[in-house]
């Protein structure tokens, strides 16, 4: 039997890294001459980061999120709760018949490199990790 579990949300709180670090970067910055309004529309129900913060333009998302602050918001963000790291390597081990893959969903460019550190940082057992764009989900 496949297990595929996602790394983002039920692993890693990825939102809250990411919702931390933009207002250092966007909105506690004082930059008066600048003409765009950087905000965060609350409350974020959801993975599509860009339908509640605002950027100039998705490059300018995937700058900040890929090559920026990879490290800071794969590498080090928090667990989704505690004991999630003993739960997931429980299954794992309980569960050897059963072949459990990590999905890294849409990480590109330094997330990767960081994402295999937040892992190994918090001593994830599981052998198989693979990174897919959301778009190849069938």
């Amino acid at each position: 039997m496949n297990v595929y579990i996602s790394i983002d949300g039920v692993i890693r709180n990825f939102v809250n890294k990411f919702h931390y670090h933009y207002e250092q970067a966007y909105i506690d910055v004082e930059n008066p001459s600048e003409e765009f309004e950087y905000k965060v529309t609350e409350p974020i129900c959801n993975d599509n980061l860009l339908d509640h913060f605002s950027f100039q333009s998705k490059e300018e998302f995937e700058f900040f999120t890929y090559i920026e602050y990879p490290m800071e918001l794969y590498g080090h963000a928090q667990l989704s709760y505690n004991g999630v790291v003993n739960h997931i390597n429980k299954y794992i081990y309980e569960n050897k018949d059963y072949n459990v893959t990590l999905i890294g969903l849409d990480e590109f460019g330094k997330s990767r490199p960081a994402t295999l550190f937040f892992l190994s940082k918090n001593a994830i057992m599981c052998n198989n990790i693979k990174f897919i764009k959301s778009d190849d989900i069938a």
